[in-house]
């Protein structure tokens, strides 16, 4: 509990400079992670964070790792520290901030996350009718595109598995598939190809 009460004097409150502190956030990823009774203090982190990760330059190339390591520590509090969090009100904002790519060291954790809520149909994350499966198709191909996970990595696969369950019915595919652009749908097909 030490250790809690230390990350929350360091950053509880304040957010330094512009915001864009990649350790930090870092930091809040790993205390969304590791801490088992930290979840008040990974419930107050998160407005922070969203602050960081909608801030008007959060994209700029600057700040795009400081940003996107605030998105993963969202999804690490999201799936190991929720006992304090709404998630059913996070998660339409998180999914909003897909698709990262910068750090690869983050993004697995992130995209596995995505494949868990998958899996598991979570309506929020499906829509109504299934209405978000283009949006899904997109965030996996612009994943894709970027090369923000490797291959071989077992969330590629949890990925992959999820769009050939998509292709099983041609129908909804092709309404997937329409609605990314030409590099998207190529990177697509190479990493469901090889």
């Amino acid at each position: 509990m030490f250790r809690v009460l230390e990350w929350q004097r360091g950053w509880q409150g304040t957010v330094a400079g512009s915001g864009q502190d990649g350790a930090r956030e870092h930091g809040r990823g790993t205390l969304g992670r590791g801490v088992a009774r930290g979840g008040g203090v990974c419930a107050q982190a998160i407005p922070l964070l969203v602050q960081v990760i909608q801030s008007p330059d959060a994209r700029s190339e600057v700040n795009l790792n400081p940003t996107e390591n605030a998105i993963a520590a969202v999804t690490k509090i999201l799936k190991y520290n929720n006992s304090a969090v709404n998630v059913d009100e996070v998660i339409p904002v998180w999914l909003s901030w897909l698709p990262v790519w910068e750090d690869t060291d983050e993004a697995p954790h992130v995209y596995g996350y995505l494949c868990d809520l998958i899996d598991g149909n979570h309506p929020l994350v499906l829509g109504p009718n299934n209405s978000n499966l283009p949006r899904l198709m997109l965030i996996f191909s612009e994943a894709f595109r970027r090369e923000a996970v490797e291959k071989e990595a077992e969330v590629t696969q949890r990925m992959l598995n999820i769009v050939r369950q998509l292709q099983a019915n041609p129908e909804v595919f092709q309404a997937c598939i329409s609605q990314l652009s030409q590099e998207q749908q190529l990177a697509l097909h190479k990493y469901l190809t090889t």
